[in-house]
């Protein structure tokens, strides 16, 4: 039977690997390139061909975009996995730097992954890192679907078919420039509330706490700053612009002479651990990926305690 697929006319590694790239770019047009219409019109025909073969819809129009249907998504997934377990046997064979696909928030790649990798142990031929900047949800559908090893998240409601370990806890704390308070501090709330402030923009779980400690309490923050990244944040706190809060392995950003800061409890929903989070069936195909895992377990979670302990 498997000899029978490979031989048949219209499937080809070739239109496989379009239609798993299809899958990862959302449409045709996003994986071909939208200014490349000839690209798109060879993507289009690739995968014309594997529907007739598999006898199967793969995709339909929603809107003026082409895209997968339900049954294209299942074949690109079951591809997919495919071309990654053929991906590091390749690697492992020729002893090529080992590809780790890690997703995470921002101020977790900047703040406690990057300044770790070196203490983990790696395969012969190295690692080769590859970042992802992404919320919660999208980590666990890109765990789920194998386009990350790895995701570091707060807390695990639900793990399903995921996997997890506890790191540790991370606590998020208001960070305040001397400058703007050079007297004893004070509670957060008046804080908060009195100085000027900077927050992520909308949607994020820190400030939608503060907001609603404020809207209950009928006061409102003086919101001088939104910023869309943690490093943006710091920024404005270290130029002594407004306080805002961070996640407590900022702290390393800041000159302390400079920079305080004060917990958020009593103002903040309790803190979730942070947990390194993975498929296993991703890490099945590789003895050096589940190797890896520990290695990178440790010593990430070493880093948070030790940065508890010396708070």
């Amino acid at each position: 039977m498997q000899n029978e697929l490979l031989f048949q006319k219209g499937v080809s590694m070739s239109r496989l690997q379009t239609l798993v790239r299809v899958a990862d770019m959302g449409s045709i047009a996003a994986a071909a390139g939208q200014d490349d219409l000839a690209r798109q019109s060879q993507f289009s025909h690739q995968l014309k061909d594997l529907e007739i073969s598999f006898g199967r819809k793969l995709t339909e129009k929603r809107g003026r975009t082409l895209k997968l249907t339900p049954a294209g998504t299942r074949l690109a997934a079951l591809m997919r996995e495919h071309l990654l377990a053929l991906s590091r046997f390749s690697e492992e064979a020729h002893d090529r730097a080992f590809t780790v696909r890690i997703g995470a928030g921002e101020s977790t790649h900047h703040w406690l992954l990057a300044p770790n990798l070196a203490k983990v142990d790696t395969p012969t031929g190295g690692v080769r890192w590859c970042f992802s900047t992404l919320h919660s949800e999208e980590i666990r559908e890109r765990l789920l679907d194998q386009r990350l090893d790895f995701g570091i998240v707060r807390g695990i409601q639900e793990p399903g078919r995921l996997k997890h370990v506890k790191l540790g806890t991370l606590e998020n704390r208001l960070f305040i420039p001397v400058s703007l308070m050079p007297g004893a501090p004070p509670s957060a709330f008046e804080a908060i509330t009195r100085l000027p402030l900077a927050l992520l923009e909308d949607g994020s779980r820190t400030r939608r706490d503060i907001e609603a400690v404020c809207f209950k309490k009928n006061k409102k923050p003086d919101l001088r700053y939104e910023c869309n990244t943690a490093i943006q944040l710091a920024a404005v706190i270290a130029n002594n612009l407004a306080a805002g809060p961070l996640p407590e392995l900022a702290r390393s950003q800041f000159d302390p002479e400079k920079v305080f800061d004060i917990s958020l409890a009593g103002i903040l929903r309790k803190d979730l651990p942070l947990c390194l989070v993975w498929n296993p069936r991703t890490l099945a195909m590789s003895a050096s990926l589940e190797e890896l895992r520990q290695s990178l377990t440790q010593a990430l979670a070493v880093s948070l305690q030790a940065k508890r302990e010396s708070a």
